[in-house]
């Protein structure tokens, strides 16, 4: 047949039922065609078509439900929610920063805002009125409904079994005659252009000095060979190995001079880098001399000499415990002002095995470069960039490995210093805690005395037995005056004094 695809739509009648009414019209079904680049055409799909006539009411009816579902948005905050949300960091910074000027502008703005969204509403009220009283005419929309589609190709079947596996080897075999087709342009390309190229160097100033006249002989008759095959003998049906088996002849043969005129270009640049290497390394040791550690001077050795000391028991233990105390304050503190003293983080002999580095670095530059001058430009070069990368990079190697161990002893000893610290501390607040204790105790010892004290003062004195009749009536008790008189003294010269005066007023 002459139709090349048949196309089955489904769902026309359930769409047909679906819009019925005095108000809506059927326009047909509408198909949507595709050619594609193979000139096939295609039912991409398939619509059924209607037209629904709305009337005034329906359409003041639909004007009104919006207007109540869109009359609690505030569009304003949700167009500055828009903006914000799109905003770049750097506006936000610049925003920050001039945050209190945007305020007042924010202020004026809202003002603006208001009084237009007054005139806004003023002007709707009055287009509302307009049309309220202008009669409105029915309006006619379109209404799709997408119908099921299920297309057929009629023109060729599909293949399958052996003819599908014939036809899949076909398009391998063509595939691959395009890659190899593409591979013999792509290495006849490669050659021809080297070949041309590298004749035309050989006639320069920079190739013709750092070769000779053999070389540049056999590098142009090999590029008269290449050039010469390729115009008569190569085409589409050479190999790709024969290509390249010419183009490494030619890179064997070019490769001593392209070598000598990279080093000579590269050289210059290389020794420039070298010698800012040594200006730094140099800057650099003598600003770590400004941090030497110090030799420590020999202490002279002191005899002690132990005297025999006679002590009690008592005293031997206190004398014990102050010493343990001493001690103990004492360590931290010789810790401290020993880490605090030493500011040095490099040593003597590390310093000077630097500087011999960078002697020996300064004295083969300066060997290379005389046995490079005497070097002719045709012959490979004495001081090559790679030798000049190297020292650079042993050289920088050693002031790094300076530098690192500079960095690790500084933090050993911040390390070190913030728990001295925090020992000194701790033992303070020992200290004080201790005095705290001792101030208690003597308050406490003190309190226990006056009471004491006040017990002496309410008991009577007692009444002493002596030879004869005394009257002791007139003599008042003075227990003040015994106990200031001598606390170490015997309690018999207490008891004889008051005895020794009635018997002289019995005498009376």
């Amino acid at each position: 047949s002459h139709n090349l695809t048949s196309v089955l739509v489904k769902g026309v009648k359930g769409a047909l039922d679906g819009n019925v009414g005095d108000n809506i019209e059927t326009k047909g079904v509408k198909a949507h065609f595709q050619l594609d680049d193979s000139g096939i055409l295609t039912c991409t799909h398939v619509e059924s078509v209607f037209e629904k006539t709305v009337s005034p009411e329906e359409q003041e009816k639909k004007e009104k439900d919006w207007k109540d579902a869109t009359e609690s948005i505030d569009w304003s905050k949700l167009g500055d929610n828009i903006k914000n949300f799109f905003g770049t960091d750097e506006k936000k910074e610049e925003g920050a920063e001039e945050g209190e000027e945007k305020k007042e502008e924010k202020d004026d703005v809202k003002k603006e805002k208001d009084s237009k969204d007054t005139k806004k509403e003023e002007k709707k009220d009055k287009k509302d009125e307009k049309k309220d009283k202008e009669p409105k005419k029915p309006k006619i929309e379109s209404v799709k409904v997408e119908l099921e589609i299920d297309g057929t190709r009629n023109d060729l079947e599909l293949l399958d079994g052996e003819s599908f596996n014939s036809s899949k080897a076909k398009l391998d075999e063509l595939n691959q005659a395009d890659l190899d087709r593409l591979a013999i342009e792509t290495a006849l390309n490669e050659l021809q252009s080297f070949s041309f190229d590298l004749g035309d160097k050989m006639e320069d100033d920079e190739f013709q000095s750092a070769s000779s006249a053999e070389e540049r002989e056999s590098v142009v008759a090999e590029c008269g060979k290449v050039s010469e095959w390729l115009d008569d003998e190569a085409g589409m049906f050479t190999p790709v190995e024969e290509f390249t088996t010419k183009l490494k002849v030619l890179k064997d043969l070019s490769a001593p001079i392209m070598a000598r005129v990279r080093e000579h270009k590269e050289r210059p640049e290389a020794l420039e880098q070298l010698r800012q290497s040594i200006n730094s390394s140099n800057v650099f040791l003598e600003k770590s001399k400004e941090y030497l550690i110090k030799p420590k001077p020999k202490e002279p050795k002191v005899e002690k000499v132990i005297e025999p000391v006679v002590e009690t028991a008592g005293e031997e233990k206190e004398g014990a415990d102050e010493k343990a105390k001493e001690t103990a304050e004492e360590k931290p503190k010789v810790t401290k002002a020993k880490i605090v003293d030493e500011d040095g983080l490099f040593k003597e002999k590390e310093l000077d095995s630097l500087k011999k580095k960078i002697a020996e670095v300064e004295k083969w530059r300066d060997d290379k470069l005389v046995e490079q001058e005497k070097t002719p430009l045709a012959e490979m070069p004495k001081l090559t960039v790679s030798m000049i990368k190297s020292k650079i990079q042993d050289l920088d190697s050693e002031v790094q490995f300076l530098i690192q161990k500079a960095r690790m002893l500084k933090a050993e000893k911040e390390r070190e210093k913030r728990k001295i610290e925090a020992e000194e501390k701790k033992a303070e607040e020992e200290r004080l805690k201790k005095e705290k204790k001792a101030k208690k105790k003597k308050a406490k010892e003190a309190n226990a005395t006056d009471t004491d004290e006040k017990v002496s003062e309410e008991v009577p004195p007692t009444e002493s037995t002596g030879e004869g009749d005394t009257d002791t009536t007139d003599k008042k008790p003075e227990p003040e005056i015994v106990e200031e008189v001598n606390e170490g003294e015997n309690i018999k010269d207490n008891v004889e004094e008051p005895s020794e005066v009635p018997e002289e007023k019995t005498e009376l």
